[in-house]
């Protein structure tokens, strides 16, 4: 668990963190998004004693470490930067193999962990362990950068733009690809974005900052549905439609859906589907109508159901 309280940080007459306050549980992730100037990177790099705070507190698992050795604090954190780090005179798995290295594992330890690991991030060591990184696509050195983010197995993985060097398409497939690995279970994981819809996709909860202030932090779904203030209407107002795809379930919807059977072949759902999810299982033409049952009660749902039952939320 990582705790923040009433975290500051000034540069000059500017107050770039003011009194920030958030929670996250084992496991989950944070992501932090906000016009550029909010604040993110700088709480990142407080997190991960880059810059160090002028007050507040950071506890990890109800311990302050604040005032803790550095070093000792930073073995708790996997930390991956927009474009990647790698060292140029290394090669690949000399670059992911650093933090083990500096940690003093043994070789074979070393070996077979790099190894574990580039499988994983679908670079084949045989192919890709002696490589340099200028031999490699964007796409492929940000898998590099992520697994030397997670060799030494830290808990705590902190994340500034990840993807965001890489084209839309990549972007996309890979952060679909890799952040479901068994290497990511059960990180916390707080990650800088300026695209939301990875926010969305990605977060268990979103901080939303401007000005180095704190506008909303909570659910995603609430963020778009529940908004605190004028700031958050207008910062997710030109997507709020997609984002509503991506965060609403047919449970949200099951009151707008048809009672009545409909279609030739239906495919039943999870409530908890969302219905970007459902959409594009239909879209498939393998099924022309979606089930649910909730509450001991069927309801029907084709394309155009579906998205006529959003519209009659609003």
């Amino acid at each position: 668990m990582i705790e923040v309280r009433n975290l500051c940080k000034r540069f000059g007459a500017i107050a770039a963190v003011d009194d920030l306050n958030f929670k996250i549980e084992t496991g989950q992730t944070l992501a932090l998004v906000g016009p550029s100037g909010s604040g993110k990177t700088t709480t990142l790099r407080m997190l991960n004693r880059l810059v160090e705070p002028d007050a507040g507190q950071i506890l990890i698992n109800a311990e302050d470490v604040t005032h803790q050795p550095v070093e000792q604090m930073r073995r708790r954190m996997g930390y991956v930067i927009q474009h990647t780090g790698l060292f140029p005179h290394y090669t690949v798995a000399e670059n992911v193999a650093i933090i083990p290295n500096l940690l003093g594992w043994e070789t074979r330890r070393v070996h077979t962990r790099v190894y574990e690991l580039l499988e994983q991030m679908g670079l084949p060591p045989e192919t890709y362990a002696t490589r340099y990184p200028d031999q490699l696509s964007g796409g492929q050195q940000q898998r590099v950068g992520l697994a030397r983010a997670l060799a030494a197995n830290p808990p705590i993985i902190l994340m500034d733009e990840p993807f965001g060097a890489l084209d839309t398409v990549t972007r996309r497939r890979i952060r679909q690809e890799v952040l479901q690995m068994d290497a990511f279970a059960d990180k916390t994981i707080i990650l800088i974005t300026h695209d939301v819809e990875e926010a969305f996709e990605t977060a268990d909860i979103i901080c939303l900052l401007d000005q180095g202030k704190v506008q909303q932090i909570g659910l995603p779904k609430d963020l778009l549905q529940k908004p605190e203030n004028e700031f958050v209407t207008n910062f997710f107002a030109d997507q709020k439609l997609q984002l509503e795809w991506m965060v609403l379930t047919l449970s949200d919807v099951f009151e707008q859906l048809p009672t009545e059977p409909m279609g030739q072949s239906g495919m039943e759902f999870s409530s908890t589907t969302t219905l970007r999810q459902a959409l594009r299982v239909l879209s498939t033409g393998t099924y022309d109508v979606g089930i649910i049952t909730l509450y001991n009660e069927k309801r029907y749902f084709d394309m155009p159901t579906l998205i006529t039952a959003q519209q009659l939320l609003k």
